[in-house]
């Protein structure tokens, strides 16, 4: 063999082994992120975040010592929209139906379809002064009962804060059963957003670091079990 056909079969060897190292050519960023770690990456990231005020990085008196029990009873012609007094509370729905949550300009930072029989059985948020919460006919009465904070790497559907809900560090999802979504706001604008599935046949499994000050926002499922690795 001379020099030169060992060269050409040198660079064809070299070419297939890169072929094989390089993802397909119809694999997208998009594609390779969601198998590699079930994280949902681009446009339809920013889509499901959407607005992210910068208030929801300042933590609320969790002492809750001007907060208060309430109910929304809303109106049968149009939503109405109601202000508490700050604090963390715990909302319980009556029947089934939409809750926004939104901030001092009338932004919808957080929205949830919630019912006693269907959707997520429970809401946790920290909510300043300045927010207001509706929800549509479909939910007779919303009860919201001030709660208290305590660390704990079980999560229900709504909002948490590393530090004080949950301990910073690497985690990943025990067993769990539903459909939704976990979202990683931070400070920096390096959002992170997960696609919680499990059933039967499949299961998501991602793995995510937290830092403290980290905002969790839990949507679409009622409860996920986080193990600390």
């Amino acid at each position: 063999m001379n020099k030169i056909s060992l060269i050409v079969i040198m660079v064809v060897f070299m070419m297939i082994l890169i072929g094989c190292t390089q993802p397909k050519v119809d694999e997208t960023q998009e594609q390779i992120a969601y198998l590699e770690n079930y994280e949902i990456i681009g446009e339809e990231r920013e889509d499901r975040i959407g607005y992210v005020p910068d208030q929801i990085f300042v933590e609320v008196d969790r002492s809750n010592e001007g907060a208060t029990e309430f109910v929304i009873s809303p109106s049968r012609e149009q939503g109405e929209l109601f202000s508490l007094p700050e604090g963390r509370y715990i909302i319980f729905p009556e029947y089934a139906g939409n809750l926004f949550i939104r901030d001092e300009t009338g932004e919808i930072i957080y929205q949830e379809f919630i019912g006693s029989f269907m959707g997520v059985a429970q809401v946790t948020f920290d909510i300043h002064e300045n927010y207001t919460i509706e929800v549509d006919q479909g939910v007779t009465f919303a009860y919201l009962n001030p709660v208290e904070t305590v660390i704990s790497n079980e999560l229900s559907a709504g909002m948490w804060r590393v530090g004080s809900d949950i301990a910073p560090g690497q985690y990943e999802l025990d067993e769990y059963f539903g459909y939704g979504y976990l979202q990683i706001l931070k400070e920096t604008g390096e959002h992170h957003v997960f696609e919680l599935v499990s059933s039967i046949n499949s299961e998501t499994t991602p793995l995510f670091d937290l830092a403290d000050g980290d905002v969790i926002i839990v949507s679409g499922i009622s409860l996920i079990p986080l193990k600390p690795l």
